[in-house]
């Protein structure tokens, strides 16, 4: 079952049934209705199979309280932009989407015709998609991310991280 929100709810007979002596986490992670908010946001697809695509921490959520699912986002536009190596949304509590983009390798950031590409693929993808999950800026970082720094062991964001460490450069974008 999906939530409101598209957060992925389960219930059988197979799962603990909440934190000892713990109400309040137990309330958190099971709900009123005893569903486990596994924390996944899901989608169904016309047969019904359930396709797990974001996690809901993951989420940004604007200043006007829209939800949006980045790494969906960041995967679009790497596809449509192969010079890209990671992408990060960045818009929690603004008014618009935001990305930091560092090219693969880092120095083409220097190269205008890769700025131009990078630029023509967010303008596709933004044609394309929702026009409430549009990347209003972008800027291209010329610093390697690192596995245990802005990156997990696995190559996967390490969001808060970034956020935290380009503060700067995301305040620039607004």
């Amino acid at each position: 079952m999906l939530d409101d929100d598209g957060e992925v709810l389960v219930r059988t007979n197979s799962r603990a049934r909440g934190y000892r002596n713990q109400p309040s986490e137990t309330a958190e992670t099971f709900g009123r209705d005893g569903f486990l908010r596994t924390g996944d946001i899901g989608a169904l697809d016309e047969q019904g199979r359930l396709r797990i695509i974001d996690r809901k921490k993951e989420f940004l959520i604007d200043e006007s309280g829209h939800n949006t699912a980045p790494a969906a986002i960041e995967s679009a536009l790497k596809s449509v932009c192969p010079l890209i190596g990671h992408v990060c949304l960045v818009g929690d509590g603004r008014p618009y989407l935001s990305a930091l983009i560092l090219l693969e390798p880092p120095e083409l950031a220097s190269d205008p015709r890769a700025a131009a590409r990078v630029a023509d693929a967010i303008e596709r993808l933004n044609a394309a998609g929702d026009p409430r999950e549009r990347i209003h800026r972008h800027m291209l970082l010329t610093a390697p991310w690192l596995p245990g720094e802005e990156l997990t062991e696995t190559l996967k964001l390490r969001r808060k991280r970034i956020v935290e460490k380009h503060a700067d450069a995301i305040a620039a974008m607004y």
